[in-house]
């Protein structure tokens, strides 16, 4: 609290995936996003650290676990999953994502998505951003959610063919992107 200024937008999660991170047995990197203001917990090994990036700060090297359900957040992003509807979110067959634990990051060099509509056939994203005339420089800066298998949702561009609704969906996962500062406003694109 003393680092962010407040307490607001800590959930249950936030304080269960630290607790899980400091306890878990095997030496390794976990970082966890506190929203609003964003904060980042790292715990390495022995050591857990605390810090408020540059408000300048690209989303590079910035990695957040999205439980299923729960909200990671990012620097200038929140995303959150649900197997409830969520108005304005992205939907995709539950069934088809390979992990209860999702990972919201940057883009990261080599990243492909088989791009919806597609028919399965992969696209790097970079590729995805040069087709959307997307900056070089702002690339980094939209959030990516991806799980075992890959890239599942670039926000505001595409969702993959792999993880598309079916006649044969029988459960469902929202995931609805917003930036800090929006009122729950979901960032769809790719529905």
């Amino acid at each position: 609290v003393s680092l962010r200024g407040t307490g607001e937008g800590v959930t249950y999660e936030h304080v269960e995936g630290a607790c899980r991170a400091v306890a878990a047995p095997t030496p390794r990197t976990f970082v966890l996003s506190l929203p609003r203001p964003f904060c980042t917990v790292r715990v390495n090994d022995e050591t857990v650290a605390l810090t408020l990036p540059n408000a300048s700060a690209s989303l590079a090297d910035v990695t957040a676990s999205l439980p299923i359900p729960g909200t990671a957040a990012l620097p200038e992003w929140s995303v959150r999953a649900s197997s409830e509807a969520l108005p304005g979110a992205v939907v995709l067959d539950a069934d088809a994502v390979s992990s209860d634990v999702l990972t919201l990051r940057d883009w990261r060099r080599g990243d492909r998505i088989d791009p919806l509509g597609m028919g399965g056939r992969h696209k790097k994203v970079s590729d995805i951003f040069a087709d959307a005339k997307v900056p070089r420089a702002a690339r980094h800066r939209i959030p990516i959610v991806a799980d075992a298998q890959g890239v599942l949702w670039i926000v505001g561009h595409c969702l993959a063919d792999r993880a598309k609704l079916t006649p044969s969906t029988q459960q469902r996962l929202y995931l609805m992107a917003h930036t800090v500062g929006e009122a729950g406003n979901g960032a769809g694109g790719g529905e």
